[in-house]
């Protein structure tokens, strides 16, 4: 029912992020990590559109030095675009519909990768929800930032095991040693 106005408003907004220098306190969205992201991110957006996706925003390097790619929008993509099942690393959202609350979470958790999901309600019993069934090693409810200086990083399936970040990164590094001692 609000799934139109969502994407418009969405949209808009995150084809407003202000890219730039990460170390400039403006910059919303930093560069890709290399230049070959660019060449992925393109192939992922095009074979979502040849496949009947509909490109809503962005889908291209901005002109412009630098590993910088527009924050793109893409909607109604089908199970079948590489997209669904692959980790685009860069700043593509995927926003598609859904009848039932069952339904968006079985086709959230239905691929080999789960780094992170993202999810929006304004439901705090759906919240709840959302936190416990989407099966990813971050969940952003609301929101974009899912990685925090003190919170772990890691995720699920094919996206890797264990963490980096927070206490539980430290976990890998700790060598534990247990003594027990009587007195005699």
């Amino acid at each position: 029912a609000i799934y139109d106005q969502f994407l418009s408003e969405f949209s808009e907004k995150f084809a407003a992020l202000r890219l730039g220098n990460g170390l400039d306190e403006d910059t919303q969205m930093g560069p890709l990590a290399n230049p070959r992201r660019i060449g992925e991110l393109d192939a992922l957006v095009e074979d979502a559109v040849s496949k009947g996706a509909t490109l809503v925003t962005g889908g291209k390097k901005l002109d412009r030095a630098g590993n910088f790619y527009e924050a793109t929008v893409l909607a109604n993509v089908p199970d079948s675009a590489r997209i669904m099942q692959e980790e685009p690393f860069g700043p593509i959202a995927v926003i598609n519909k859904f009848k039932q609350y069952d339904e968006a979470i079985e086709k959230a958790n239905n691929t080999d990768f789960a780094l992170a999901s993202y999810a929006f309600s304004g439901s705090k019993e759906t919240i709840d929800k959302l936190g416990r069934d989407l099966d990813s090693g971050k969940v952003g409810i609301n929101g974009y930032p899912v990685v925090f200086l003190d919170s772990p990083l890691g995720g699920r399936r094919q996206s890797g095991y264990g963490s980096e970040g927070g206490y539980e990164g430290l976990d890998a590094y700790r060598i534990v040693k247990f003594v027990s001692q009587s007195v005699i």
